[in-house]
């Protein structure tokens, strides 16, 4: 196979050619030959066959008669067919009862006399057919016939193909070298043409296409190719000149720039310095020029981090990545530290990748964020301060209330008082969540919905296995103008489900439900619900003098800028409607 590689176009057309052509001719030839082979012998077969029943049909009568002469006469009568050498005639006991010509007796093949059968062996054919009349065996026909004829015509065919065979062979090796050359003058053409260009650089060069077939494709697409290569040779032109102006404006822009800008290779070497990088660090760009940036101006703590980065950076072969930006200090010359900001980016210089860095002096902005930070911890701390005293005083002001109830004799007047001090109660709650909350302006409501709930339980004294409640309340962190109006809300359904949803008398059960999460549009939903015994028949929650159920109306129109829903046909459920609020609305 090597050999063959390296063949020339021509060799290689004329090998390919004849071994094609070989190859069909020879597998044509077998085919004939087999052919042939297999019809003279089913000529002879068929010969013998035909011969052995016509002697076998004469010979019933001697058999039956036991005319062993008369049977000798019958084979006689076949001593026209040239190719018969022997021929004997059996009895139903399997004896010889009459037979033509001579044979040596070991070389007769025995055979069942019950079968026909015919086989080529030791370069004769036998024929073995039973004599049969009328549906009764007599006896066989053995006939021993020669296959010196097939085996003459064989040889002759053989050497006929063996001369045919040679004979077109050489003549597809003389049309072979004529054929190759429509294919091998066009790409040995093509390779001079190859050669002239790459020598001179001459891309002006076209070739003339000669057909339509494929090396007019292969000539056609080469020039085409030859033209892209003049558009990317001009186009590189352009670009080179581009780049240069492009270097210019970089170092005139770098000279003005007010940060650092350094340039370094892949093995950390200063490859440019601009003049703020001078001021900053005061090193001048020939001092630092093909130095270690590491053991220059980063500290012995950054080193390993800053090298790991830029190693990652470096890494990054696909999409060189762009800005990306760390916080560090760095060593002025004079041994000072200072904080800066570097950002890094990777360019690709001559075939080699470098890294630009370019560091900010942030020494007076860390003053700065100090300052404010400062300034955050004193408001935090302020702020939940004002939340705690919030707190207490509204606990102060429950606890008035309560005190205050205890000489109310009045049930009407006392249910009132109840009401408003959980209603103050809710509001201080939110405070109290604030106040232990991280952030200091959310709070989380499903812990918030969960203390309210309980309390209200403890404050109307309900037994939790007559009245169940379920909250489901999606992870929504929600601001004081928020969370007020809807714990009032909730304190208010609650509060009126807790006392007339479940009349004790009727020693009624169910379940309260409270669900609050967003919806589609972006919207906040709140749903409190119950399975209680519903509003009162011909009951107008509109017209309804209630004061709770004022009070959520407001609450729901004015603070949340919501709407309401009502159902009442299986309990009651309360349904709000609302967007989010930023702090400022």
């Amino acid at each position: 196979m090597n050999v063959f590689k390296n063949l020339s176009i021509k060799a290689k057309l004329v090998v390919i050619i004849l071994v094609v052509t070989t190859t069909v001719l020879s597998l044509g030839f077998t085919y004939i030959f087999i052919y042939d082979v297999k019809s003279l012998k089913n000529n002879l077969v068929n010969l013998s066959i035909m011969n052995a029943r016509l002697v076998g049909g004469h010979c019933v009568t001697p058999l039956i008669f036991g005319d062993q002469y008369g049977a000798r006469e019958v084979l006689s009568t076949i001593q026209n067919f040239p190719q018969l050498l022997y021929a004997c005639v059996y009895d139903t006991n399997g004896n010889i009862f009459a037979e033509f010509g001579t044979i040596d007796r070991k070389a007769m093949i025995e055979s069942e006399f019950v079968r026909e059968e015919s086989l080529f062996k030791s370069g004769f054919l036998h024929i073995f057919q039973p004599i049969i009349y009328k549906g009764e065996r007599y006896g066989s026909i053995y006939m021993r016939v020669s296959a010196e004829k097939v085996k003459n015509t064989i040889r002759k065919d053989l050497v006929t193909i063996f001369f045919l065979l040679g004979a077109l062979v050489l003549f597809a090796y003389m049309m072979a070298l004529r054929l190759q050359q429509t294919i091998s003058r066009p790409i040995l053409e093509l390779a001079e043409v190859t050669k002239r260009i790459s020598g001179k650089a001459d891309y002006s060069v076209q070739i003339k296409r000669l057909g339509r077939d494929e090396i007019g494709i292969l000539y056609e697409e080469f020039n085409n190719m030859i033209k892209q290569i003049q558009i990317r040779e001009a186009e590189r032109d352009r670009a080179e000149a581009a780049l240069r102006d492009s270097e210019r404006k970089f170092r005139t822009i770098s000279s003005a720039a007010q940060d650092a800008i350094i340039m370094i290779d892949s093995k950390g070497r200063v490859t440019y310095w601009n003049r703020a990088a001078e001021r900053i660090f005061g090193y001048s760009a020939k001092e630092v020029r093909r130095r270690d940036i590491y053991k220059l101006i980063i500290p012995p703590r950054h080193r390993t981090n800053l090298k790991n980065r830029l190693n990652m950076l470096f890494g990054e072969k696909a999409d060189y990545p762009e800005g990306k930006v760390l916080e560090l200090e760095c060593i002025k010359k004079n041994g000072e530290l200072l904080p800066v900001e570097l950002s890094l980016s990777c360019i690709v210089l001559k075939g080699k990748l470098n890294t630009i860095s370019i560091i900010r002096d942030i020494s007076e902005r860390k003053k700065a964020e100090e300052r404010i930070r400062r300034d955050l911890r004193e408001k935090e701390v302020m702020l939940k301060e004002i939340h705690h005293r919030v707190k207490n005083n509204l606990q102060v002001i429950c606890s008035l209330l309560s005190l205050q109830a205890r000489y109310i004799k009045d049930r009407q007047s006392l249910s009132m008082f109840e009401e408003s001090r959980t209603r103050v109660r809710s509001m201080a709650l939110v405070h109290e969540k604030l106040y232990r909350s991280a952030n200091l302006s959310e709070i989380d409501f499903n812990s918030y919905v969960e203390s309210l709930v309980r309390e209200l339980y403890r404050t109307y004294h309900v037994d939790p296995m007559r009245i169940d409640f379920n909250i489901e309340v999606e992870d929504v962190k929600l601001g004081v103008n928020l969370a007020v109006p809807c714990g009032l809300i909730i304190n208010e359904l609650v509060s009126n489900a807790l006392k007339h949803a479940f009349p004790a008398r009727a020693r009624r059960s169910g379940k309260i439900s409270i669900r609050f999460g967003r919806i589609e549009g972006g919207e906040l939903e709140l749903v409190v619900c119950d399975n209680g015994v519903g509003f009162p028949e011909g009951f107008d929650s509109k017209r309804s003098d209630s004061l709770g159920l004022h009070l959520v109306k407001i609450l729901v129109e004015d603070q949340l800028d919501g709407r309401i829903e009502i159902d009442s046909k299986s309990g009651c459920e309360f349904r709000i409607i609302f967007r989010e609020k930023g702090e400022d609305e």
